[in-house]
């Protein structure tokens, strides 16, 4: 089985971020993080609003799970807009980005080829939410999930995958 291994330099957001020419997400919460004002609707963002906009956790009513939705519609804005860049500038830089900032057993035919069926992945794509309880131990939070739940979605996604259960 073949197991891919993609490190991100979260840092790196503003970079990529701004390498694109910045991105257009769709906000459904208020809020002011860091000094900055983050209007509820479509905003767009400069790379170092893209960065405060991912990181903020504490003022979102989903705690960490906003937090990632909105790292994640961040992600989605970027791999679109890079996917239409046909500027050669642009994709020098896009490339100097990524070689710094990402960390992937992938070689470039199949960062190619992801790109490539990136599309029409994107349209079926699942978000499961795992329930549990969020505890602070000794001065970090941490998310444990409800047992049961973590089992039904491993059996569900070993299913989807067609993995073996013992895998």
């Amino acid at each position: 089985m073949y197991r891919l291994i993609i490190k991100v330099n979260m840092k790196s957001f503003t970079d990529i971020v701004d390498a694109v020419g910045g991105v257009e997400v769709n906000n459904d919460l208020d809020f002011t993080y860091k000094g900055v004002h983050f209007e509820e609707g479509k905003i767009n963002l400069s790379g170092k609003e893209a960065l405060l906009y991912t990181r903020m956790r504490k003022l979102d009513p989903e705690g960490d799970f906003g937090r990632q939705k909105r790292q994640r519609q961040v992600i989605e804005a970027v791999v679109n807009k890079g996917a239409h860049i046909s500027s050669v500038t642009k994709f020098g830089e896009i490339v100097k980005v990524v070689e710094h900032n990402v960390k992937t057993n992938l070689n470039m035919k199949d960062m190619w080829e992801v790109q490539s069926n990136y599309r029409g992945a994107q349209e079926n794509l699942t978000n499961h939410k795992i329930d549990g309880t969020g505890k602070e131990v000794n001065g970090t939070y941490y998310y444990f999930p409800d047992e049961k739940e973590l089992q039904k979605i491993s059996d569900q996604m070993k299913e989807h995958l067609e993995l073996n259960s013992d895998q």
